[in-house]
């Protein structure tokens, strides 16, 4: 079985990777800058901005969206967890990059959700945002208390305080995009007609 690169690395592809790969490093640098306003704790925002935005490159870059926001969580890993092997860094960034795509999966396929927007409504939204948030949460938190770095109550408090900040993230960036789509689309609308 004979697999064709040339199907997989496009220009169009590496830019899209290249592209959500500096959306997810801008997002957090901007998620930090707002640390004064948002941060409950260290590394607890009550509103996380790059949650939102992998969510938005998954649904819109698809596959070199991913790679691009794993390659990007990889550098910012290696920055934020030099104390740890660089095998657990890149499992937290692999984990901190597939269950947006895992999420995005569920949900296309339980709403019909096309990735154009067409078909979005603000429920599917919030659904989306909670699967996503749930299943990014759970997951991180577990490992963080696998490895010791945090104990039981801790985890409890963490997920509650991180799920918070990640879903409001998710709906807000994914909302406001939906909506500046709807205008768009209105005004493309207004424009044509005779």
């Amino acid at each position: 079985m004979k697999i064709e690169l040339e199907k997989y690395v496009s220009t169009k592809n590496v830019l899209i990777a290249l592209l959500s790969g500096l959306l997810i490093f801008l997002s957090l640098k901007i998620n930090r800058s707002l640390d004064a306003v948002f941060l409950l704790a260290p590394g607890i925002s009550w509103l996380f901005f790059p949650a939102g935005v992998k969510l938005l490159l998954v649904l819109l870059g698809r596959f070199p969206a991913v790679v691009g926001m794993f390659f990007s969580s990889l550098m910012v890993g290696l920055s934020n967890w030099a104390s740890q092997s660089i095998w657990t860094i890149v499992y937290i960034s692999f984990v901190s990059v597939a269950c947006y795509p895992g999420a995005t999966t569920i949900c296309q396929k339980l709403f019909g959700i096309l990735n154009d927007f067409t078909q979005v409504r603000y429920w599917h939204i919030a659904v989306l945002s909670l699967v996503a948030t749930l299943m990014d949460v759970l997951i991180h938190q577990l490992i963080y208390f696998s490895h010791g770095w945090t104990n039981w109550i801790d985890y409890l408090n963490q997920s509650v305080a991180v799920a918070g900040g990640d879903f409001l993230g998710c709906f807000v960036v994914i909302s406001a995009f939906n909506a500046v789509l709807g205008q768009l689309r209105l005004h493309a609308k207004t424009t044509a007609a005779p």
